[in-house]
């Protein structure tokens, strides 16, 4: 008998029909199923499990395949015997054995059957396709006897199965030797793209890829979730609200679950289904603690065997979770029946997952249970914990919505959210939440809490007085802190030890204390690999890459600070506050290498960043270099309308060593320009105007030496180079003798410059040597390149002629002359002959014009000076910055050139 009449079986299906969506991934299979036993088609109900088998089943008929269609529902108690029945008409042997009426209905298949069954496929020469749907119905002698076929049929024979839970019969077996495929829920979700030619079927199209993102999250791809969800979109004009929305409550849905799944099942499961579906993750354990008697375990199983929406998380069966929409149906299905019972299900949620170590989860469950007191209670015991694990925004949303009176009852969580206020440079409020902790502390003494307990909350005050020191910069009181901290009876949780780690080398640092930084920096090292605080690594990386360089190793601080914000990354994504923690250093260190692209690039993801996590290193990294950045490009409104922002920044929040690195900027600015009576004003209303008490000590800091620094460029300025050099020298003394290399390159600098002014070439000459040999070994150039003309000049002076030089510091100096659009040899070439084709390299400012009005008339300085109020030494300074823009060394090139664009008279 041909094969067309067996595929002619009552129960093949129809054709099936232009609405339904061609998904070629899944259709694409059908090439595969003969060379498995068994396929097994696994989903709950919607999925497209039968449409499926029906494209299969008509793309092997096509391909004139021999494909049989028996759905289980029909023949439930004896699949095999109906098999049989099937098959006869095209094998005699078959047709033999139903002729003696050996089968009895309701009966299983007999021996003699099932054996004229193997013995007729043996001789069939064709691949034979046996669909079964809704296998999951057969009875369970009926699913014995089909896998006894499976197993002993010949391999012409292959078996596709579709149910909603597991098959009736074990397939572990089979599974082993290879020869089942499994199909489930993933394979057969919709894909997106899947998702726009079903909304066109549906007449929508013009869905947007963000109304698809949507639906696609809403519906996880459920085929019939998919289906609802576009009908209820067709006419819709308000889209957004719909998805927004769209969940088990709207009725078509929850028609479909109540009629389909729901309704089905037996009081028993449906009760265990509604209480347990307000829970997104649990085990048969929970289920058990949460409703309050045992059994958890066997329903589970009964549930997932019967497809009920219910998808496992581990291979193990051990956790699980229901769809999405199914979920939500059972939840609002519950609060419709039973009210009020939806919160005690929360509240031992809550309980059982806090006593699990899964606070996140259990906080989620608390505030659905709207239980206050026990939501204060467990933010407080495990507001540190997520704390380390980066949640402490998390927290302080929630402690926001709380009452303030109740909040105040529980220190841990009243400090934590006070670091959130440090972290923000917020110190007002943090210092009000300290206070209420710490009345909170000695309360508890009181009440007779235990002394351990008290200690340690004790302890965790010291270390948020430490942070809100470090954030106002008292660096001394932070190194008295940490060393306080260090020596109590706690011991510290691996997080605390770093933090205090970082903020002490990041106090000794800024106070010049070089000595221990390394070894420091490697015991926090040290206490973070052990713990895993991605969190706390980041920010004791910008810390560490910062104080590196102080001391000379460049190198080994970008590599840290490049590592930090790599780690920043992939904890938190790109631009973000904790990425503004070592990018804005490592922004610093792409400047002065000269490296503008990398440094715009920091500086533009991270600095509106910078307050989130930050302290005064990035906040003055990056304000700093954003203005110099501005200069670079010439700029100059837009670097004084970013210093003023830093400005408005450290006096809101009280951070001196910002204020002074803005003033320190604007004062170089101003000096650029020619801006002589401002920087005067911001010397007298900021710097002393003794030079003695500017002259470092013991207890000199950071803050100290960008002040010192303001008085040494104002004075030289001024004409005042004799106290300019006092400072100076003693400063240069200074950080030579505490290893600070980073500003012994500034000290160097302005020590050439000093000297230059004062007319001893030579002992510039020295200076600036010192300065290349330590900018050579970090490739700090920007520090060369921002000083100006007389760097400028002294290096034409000192390497212009060192061509083929092999020594790096000549090499190095090559290279910033070239930076400086030098690199001439001979002393000839430092006095170019006028070229009409050659332009200015900046604005020539007022003053400036009119002193080369002077200079045209034959005066020198010293008269020039008289003339305009200016000391002798100012005019020279102005000359230079005349001679930096013409381009020239020589007085008579300038006064041609300044004729020639028509900045004098004839």
């Amino acid at each position: 008998m041909p094969a067309s009449a067996i595929n002619s079986t009552p129960d093949a299906p129809s054709y099936i029909g232009k609405h339904v969506i061609d998904r070629p991934r899944l259709r694409g299979m059908a090439s595969d199923l003969l060379t498995f036993r068994l396929t097994h088609i696994g989903a709950p109900a919607g999925f497209g499990k039968t449409t499926l088998m029906r494209q299969w089943y008509e793309t092997l008929m096509d391909c004139g395949r021999t494909a049989i269609w028996l759905n289980a529902s029909r023949h439930e108690h004896d699949i095999v015997h109906s098999l049989i029945q099937v098959l006869s008409p095209a094998m005699p042997n078959l047709h033999d054995v139903l002729e003696r009426g050996d089968h009895v209905a309701g009966f299983r298949t007999t021996d003699l059957e099932v054996r004229a069954l193997l013995r007729a496929t043996m001789d069939w020469d064709r691949p034979l396709a046996v669909f079964i749907d809704e296998a999951d119905l057969l009875s369970k002698e009926s699913g014995h006897s089909l896998l006894r076929l499976i197993e002993w049929l010949p391999q012409n024979v292959s078996f596709i199965c579709a149910s909603r839970g597991r098959l009736p019969f074990p397939t572990a077996r089979l599974l082993s030797l290879g020869e089942v495929r499994r199909i489930g829920i993933e394979e057969l979700r919709f894909t997106p793209q899947e998702m726009l030619e079903a909304a066109k079927r549906t007449g929508i199209t013009n869905l947007l890829p963000a109304e698809v993102e949507k639906l696609h999250a809403r519906t996880e791809g459920w085929a019939t979730g998919v289906k609802l969800a576009l009908l209820a979109m067709r006419g819709q004009t308000d889209r957004a609200r719909l998805l927004a929305s769209f969940s088990g409550h709207k009725s078509l849905v929850a028609d479909f679950f109540s009629e389909t799944v729901l309704g089905q099942q037996t009081e028993e499961v449906q009760n265990f289904l509604m209480r347990t579906g307000l829970l997104e993750q649990f085990t048969a354990d929970m289920c058990d603690a949460v409703l309050g008697f045992p059994g958890s375990r066997e329903l589970l199983s009964q549930i997932e065997n019967g497809g009920l929406f219910l998808i496992p998380l581990d291979d193990e069966r051990n956790l699980y979770r229901y769809h999405g929409l199914f979920a939500s149906f059972l939840e609002r299905r519950l609060n419709d029946l039973e009210p009020g019972v939806a919160h005690e299900l929360h509240r031992s949620a809550s309980r059982w997952l806090m006593e699990a170590g899964q606070y996140r989860a259990a906080i989620d469950h608390a505030i659905k249970g709207g239980d206050v007191a026990w939501l204060v209670e467990m933010l407080d015991h495990t507001c540190e914990h997520l704390t380390y694990r980066g949640s402490m925004t998390y927290l302080e949303e929630l402690a926001n919505q709380l009452p303030a009176e109740i909040v105040a009852k529980w220190p841990r969580l009243l400090m934590v959210l006070a670091w959130a206020q440090i972290r923000r440079m917020q110190i007002e409020s943090a210092e009000r939440l300290l206070d209420l902790a710490r009345a909170r502390i000695e309360e508890m003494e009181v009440e007779g809490t235990d002394p351990s307990e008290v200690a340690k909350l004790h302890y965790t005050l010291g270390h948020r007085e430490m942070l809100l020191a470090a954030a106002l910069d008292k660096f001394s009181e932070v190194e008295t802190l940490v060393k306080r901290l260090q020596q109590h009876d706690v011991d510290p949780h691996p997080y605390i030890a770093c933090t205090l780690f970082g903020q002490k080398i990041r106090a000794l640092r800024e106070q010049f204390k070089m000595t221990d930084l390394e070894k420091l920096e490697a015991k926090a090292r040290g206490v973070l690999e052990k713990s895993g605080f991605k969190f706390a690594y980041v920010a004791l990386q910008g810390i560490v890459g910062s104080s590196l360089h102080a001391i000379g190793r460049t190198a080994a601080g970008k590599q840290a600070l490049e590592h930090g914000l790599s780690q920043a990354v992939s904890f938190s994504g790109e631009n973000t506050g904790l990425g503004a923690l070592p990018a804005l250093p490592l922004a610093e260190l792409a400047y002065e290498s000269n490296d503008l692209q990398t440094a715009r690039s920091l500086i533009s993801g991270y600095l509106g960043k910078a307050r989130v996590y930050g302290f005064a290193d990035e906040l003055a990294c990056g304000y700093t270099v954003a203005a110099r950045l501005y200069v670079v490009d010439e700029d100059f409104e837009a670097a004084f309308r970013i210093l003023d922002e830093a400005s408005s920044i450290a006096l809101e929040c009280g951070i001196e060593r910002l204020r002074m690195r803005v003033i320190a900027e604007r004062v170089h600015l101003y000096l650029r320009l020619g801006y002589i009576d401002r920087v005067w004003q911001l010397t007298q209303s900021n710097i002393p105007s003794e030079p003695d008490s500017l002259l470092p000590s013991s207890a000199s800091t950071s803050i100290d030496e960008a002040a010192a620094t303001i008085f040494v460029r104002y004075a030289m300025t001024a004409g005042e180079q004799k106290n300019a050099w006092h400072v100076v020298n003693r400063w240069r003394q200074f950080t030579i003798h505490r290893g600070a290399v980073r500003s012994q390159l500034h000290w160097n600098l302005l020590a050439a410059q000093c000297h230059y002014l004062m007319g001893d070439r030579r002992a510039a000459q020295r200076n600036l040597r010192e300065a290349v040999i330590y900018g050579a070994e970090n490739r700090l150039l920007r520090s060369f390149i921002d000083e100006g003309a007389i760097i400028r000049e002294l290096l034409e002076e000192a390497y212009g002629d060192s061509h083929g030089a092999k020594h790096p510091a000549e090499h190095f100096a090559r290279e910033l002359l070239q930076e400086f659009g030098g690199g001439r040899s001979g002393p000839a070439a430092l006095e170019p002959e006028f070229s009409d084709e050659l332009g200015f390299s900046g604005k020539i400012t007022g003053r400036e014009i009119e002193i080369l009005n002077f200079v045209a008339a034959g005066l020198r300085n010293r008269e020039i000076g008289s003339r305009l109020g200016l000391t002798e030494g100012s005019v020279k300074w102005y000359m230079q910055q005349i001679y930096d823009k013409i381009g020239t060394r020589r007085r008579t090139v300038a006064v041609e050139r300044a004729r020639q664009f028509g900045l004098l008279g004839q």
